[in-house]
């Protein structure tokens, strides 16, 4: 007979998420898991294999969320420029301006880990990069579709996804610093 789930695991996710957020994959232990979440080690090691697996878990729930985020701002802005300007003051605001300096999830990730040889940390960071730049070259398509960018001036929206994308991390990765 199957044992009952004794924690709701949304909850656990993100409170996870927030740990590793605040210190870092390396600089969270199983025992810090444990004491942050209430929940014990036999359970968490059940659940999620290892502090990889959930760590894996929490990268893909703050991902999904992000592009939800994302998806919103362009849906809202009544121009595609408007929504580019939204998603750069939702960045700004999010994190260069909030005083507690952790930054984005996935910028510390890359950060903490590249270069790596963990085939999983490569790959989700790797299909992260590849989802937002597609988000991006979407809008980018859009616009000169519309004719809001002239096609002289962009000869490949993929290289303009691919550094917009760029900035969004590298601002990510500055808003940790007083810069």
């Amino acid at each position: 007979m199957p044992r009952e789930k004794i924690f709701n695991e949304q909850e656990v996710l993100k409170d996870a998420m927030d740990l590793f957020w605040k210190n870092g994959f390396h600089k969270t232990s199983i025992q810090d898991l444990v004491n942050y979440l209430g929940v014990n080690r036999s359970t968490l090691y059940d659940e999620y294999t290892d502090k990889a697996g959930l760590f894996n878990q929490c990268f893909l729930l703050y991902r999904k969320g992000e592009i939800k985020i994302i998806n919103n701002i362009f849906k809202k802005a009544k121009t595609i420029k408007a929504g580019f300007i939204a998603l750069f003051n939702l960045i700004v605001s999010d994190l260069c301006l909030k005083s507690d300096k952790r930054g984005c999830l996935i910028s510390n990730t890359y950060t903490e880990f590249l270069p790596t040889n963990r085939e999983n940390v490569a790959y989700l960071l790797n299909e992260t990069r590849k989802i937002w730049i597609d988000l991006i070259y979407i809008q980018l398509v859009n616009a000169r579709s519309k004719n809001l960018i002239k096609k002289s001036h962009t000869q490949n929206l993929k290289e303009l996804a691919n550094a917009i994308y760029s900035s969004i991390v590298g601002i990510s990765i500055l808003s940790k610093t007083n810069i």
